[in-house]
């Protein structure tokens, strides 16, 4: 335990555990594994040495500068692709780190045809983000063909709502990208990998793909409201208390004193705040765990610290363990926070533990 602040502890065979059920759900498709966002928070290196000793062949990021520091930390995973635009402007970086560029408008799929350099190609089915228009598909081949490309690495779409009930929107998708994948084949293209997919999608009736993109899911977050899935969450988040109090019945706690002790109550001041990550709108909302008892947060979350009543918890000392995400008798998920936060469980990962010591479990690394 970091006794200043908090500790992240991330459990690496939970994430193994995780990654062969969705493959087994996707009908043991290949896996793209996404760690862009220091691995949704979990952090990127030693989630990418997990993937490597599992055998996992695709990795994925949002920027360069992630993807140039996984080889500089020896992640020796053959294929890491990179969804970044204007990666044209540097060819040499992608040759000398073997980095596998996500081609998303004309103006890099000019630059590449003139180069010996591998891509995935992505159309825009639907989500209006990136990828090439549905409408610049023919220019798209025409590039390829002028450049007497007859093979590519790959071409991938992405799901709007996969998550959701109603499926009309990703059936929409799904045809759009069948029609893609039409308009290459009638050119004699050929590709390698062919990836719609993302968590949700995993769970789609898929009969073009053979390879899916999981996020959210392989760090054990479930992307649907009401759907269970074979997963569990990696990350915990731990602290102690640095300070308990006796705040007498009528006595303010925190700034504005937006909580009143309604009776005689035991306190504990965490060292943890939103600069820490977690969101100071869960202020006199949710609650952490103490002795495996819910001890709820009070008053306005400050920058570096929180409160909390645990007046019923039991003998508390300040070595007690404080779980903010975990289990103990009860669980606190990063959806539980997400949805005191009114937000997702991607926003909480990615922020959560920004002080913290990390320590990783049953990793081979």
């Amino acid at each position: 335990m970091n006794s200043s602040r908090s500790s992240i502890i991330v459990d690496l065979n939970k994430l193994e555990q995780n990654i062969k059920s969705l493959m087994a759900s996707a009908g043991n498709k290949d896996m793209c594994a996404i760690i862009k966002a220091n691995a949704y928070g979990h952090g990127a290196v030693n989630i990418a040495h997990k993937l490597e000793t599992m055998g996992i062949k695709y990795i994925a990021v949002a920027t360069l500068v992630e993807a140039i520091e996984l080889r500089k930390k020896s992640i020796q995973i053959p294929n890491v692709l990179v969804f970044q635009t204007k990666l044209h402007q540097n060819k040499q970086n992608l040759i000398d780190n073997q980095i596998t560029p996500v081609i998303s408008n004309l103006e890099d799929l000019k630059a590449f045809t003139a180069s010996n350099i591998k891509f995935h190609l992505e159309f825009d089915t639907g989500m209006q983000r990136t990828g090439i228009s549905i409408d610049e598909i023919n220019t798209a081949i025409e590039l390829l063909n002028n450049s007497n490309i007859k093979k590519i690495e790959g071409i991938l779409s992405h799901y709007t709502s996969a998550e959701s009930i109603d499926q009309t929107q990703s059936k929409l998708q799904f045809e759009a990208f069948n029609q893609v994948l039409s308009n290459f084949k009638e050119n004699n293209i050929q590709i390698n990998r062919i990836h719609l997919a993302n968590s949700a999608g995993i769970y789609l009736n898929d009969n073009v793909s053979n390879m899916v993109r999981a996020g959210l899911a392989i760090y054990g977050l479930s992307p649907f409201v009401n759907k269970q899935l074979n997963i569990l969450p990696i990350m915990s988040w731990h602290t102690k208390p640095c300070q308990i109090r006796r705040i007498k019945k009528g006595q303010g706690v925190s700034y504005n004193h937006t909580w009143l002790a309604k009776k005689d109550t035991v306190t504990a001041t965490l060292p943890v705040g939103y600069a820490d990550g977690y969101p100071r709108v869960i202020s006199n909302k949710g609650y952490t765990l103490v002795n495996g008892i819910k001890a709820k947060i009070i008053g306005n979350i400050c920058m570096d610290y929180m409160m909390i009543d645990i007046t019923n918890c039991g003998l508390v000392t300040l070595d007690s363990d404080v779980i903010l995400i975990g289990e103990n008798n009860s669980t606190i998920t990063a959806s539980d926070l997400a949805d005191w936060s009114n937000t997702i469980s991607y926003e909480i990962v990615c922020n959560a533990g920004k002080r913290s010591k990390f320590f990783y479990l049953n990793g081979d690394k």
